[in-house]
This record gives C-alpha cells, sequence and structure tokens, in this order.
C-alpha cells in the first residue's frame, strides 16, 4: 500500500489506530519517566544521549522491530530507523522550564511518532520519509503537504477529541455538538486546532491537503456521532 493512501484512510480503521496508541502509552507512561528519571540522575543522559525503554520487545513481541527511548534533546520527538529497528524518541523534559514536560505533552507526542510507525508497517514502503529535514531547512510547505504527517496530525488531533467526548458527563452538550456537523467543525476549530495543526496546516497546506482534511473531518464526524450516538442512547435506556 502506498503511503499517499492513508489520504483516504477508512475511519474504523484509524479508531483501531488510535486506540492501539492509547493501549501502548498507558503501559509503558509511567516508565518512560521513571526511567528518563533514574538515568538522568545517573548523568546517563545528555543534550545529545538519550536512554531505551528496557523490555519493550518481550512486553510487546508484536512489535519487535521498534524502540522507544527518551532524552532531553530540546527536539520533542521523531521517528527514525537504525538498521533494522524502527525508532521513536520523545522528549520527556523541558529545557525552558527544567522540569518535565506535562503528561498530556508526552501523550500527545507518542501517539503522534507512534502513528507514524503503524503507517510505515503498513505502507509496506522500507524508507522513512524524514519529513523532519523540511521544517529544518525552512521549507514548511513540503513538511505540511505530506500524506504521513497529515495523517500523524490529524490522527492525534481524533485521539484528543475522543478523549474529550469520553469523559463528558453532560449528554445535552455532547449531543449539541456530535448531532450537527458544523456545530462539530466549529467546535474543532476553537478547542481543538492546535492538535489537528490547522493554523500552521492551513497556512501552509495546498488545495488538495485543505480538501483531504475536510473530507477526513466530515468522515471522523460521521463515525464519532454514530459512535456516541449510541453510548447515549444505551446509557439512557438503562
Amino acid at each position: 500500500m502506498k503511503l499517499s493512501l492513508l489520504l483516504e484512510a477508512n475511519p474504523q480503521k484509524d479508531y483501531e489506530f488510535r486506540k492501539e496508541a492509547q493501549i501502548i502509552y498507558n503501559k509503558i507512561s509511567k516508565e518512560l519517566v521513571k526511567n528518563f528519571l533514574h538515568f538522568e540522575k545517573r548523568g546517563d543522559i545528555t543534550d545529545t544521549e538519550h536512554v531505551f525503554l528496557a523490555d519493550f520487545e518481550e512486553r510487546f513481541p508484536q512489535y519487535d522491530d521498534l524502540e522507544i527511548c527518551v532524552g532531553k534533546k530540546g527536539v520533542g520527538a521523531y521517528f527514525s530507523k537504525a538498521g533494522h529497528k524502527y525508532l521513536i524518541y520523545l522528549d520527556v523534559w523541558n529545557k525552558h522550564s527544567n522540569k518535565l514536560r506535562e503528561e498530556h505533552y508526552i501523550k500527545q507526542s507518542f501517539i503522534h511518532e507512534f502513528i507514524h510507525y503503524l503507517d510505515q508497517k503498513r505502507s509496506k514502503e522500507s524508507d522513512i520519509r524524514g519529513t523532519e529535514q523540511y521544517l529544518k531547512s525552512g521549507e514548511p510547505d513540503k513538511y505540511y503537504n505530506d500524506a504521513s504527517e497529515f495523517n500523524a496530525y490529524f490522527q492525534t488531533g481524533a485521539k484528543k477529541i475522543e478523549d474529550f467526548f469520553d469523559k463528558e458527563k453532560r449528554y445535552d452538550k455532547l449531543w449539541h455538538i456530535i448531532t450537527n456537523y458544523h456545530r462539530f467543525e466549529n467546535f474543532v476549530s476553537k478547542e481543538y486546532a492546535e492538535y489537528f495543526g490547522i493554523s500552521d496546516f492551513i497556512k501552509h497546506a495546498n488545495p488538495k491537503y485543505r480538501k483531504k482534511f475536510l473530507q477526513r473531518l466530515y468522515q471522523l464526524w460521521e463515525f464519532l456521532k454514530t459512535k456516541y450516538t449510541r453510548r447515549i442512547n444505551n446509557d439512557e435506556n438503562k
């Protein structure tokens, strides 16, 4: 499957990937920080060195070609390949405030990069696309008009919206948002634009990707409308 087909991703498959990313994150989140603090205290982590999450391959044999590492390089997060292994790197330390990053930032970063990993696996392409080079070289148009980045940003934003809906106990508010696409679109643009990278995306996206974003957003709305309407009805019938 070509990476370009990620633009036509199936909403159900999207959901399964987001769910898997959440499951893995829940199982390793505490260890990410614990590992970092342990090795940072020993002086093993520098601005250029990172540490790997121990026993990841043994715990998750289905992802035996992936390694997770943490550090304080000040680069945010990235997905790469070294030899036969894929690598997800996460900055868990905020060098400006000199303290651990907030949990929601670490989670978003992991989900974004894990989506890159899952997409790479299903694309069956051997080479990493290395899109971060475009930001480094001052070419944001090429970065945002890339199928892999588009999908990772979209999936991260969709997960954030699902988290909100899952926690929302006021069914009247949830019903108001989910039953009308324009209200849903307005909610996304006001509350969750940053997770979709909307401001930078709209600034740099070409017409093709702007159209794709709106298509994917509409598909997401239809999927979430069905999912949460069913949940509301089931709860009200108990």
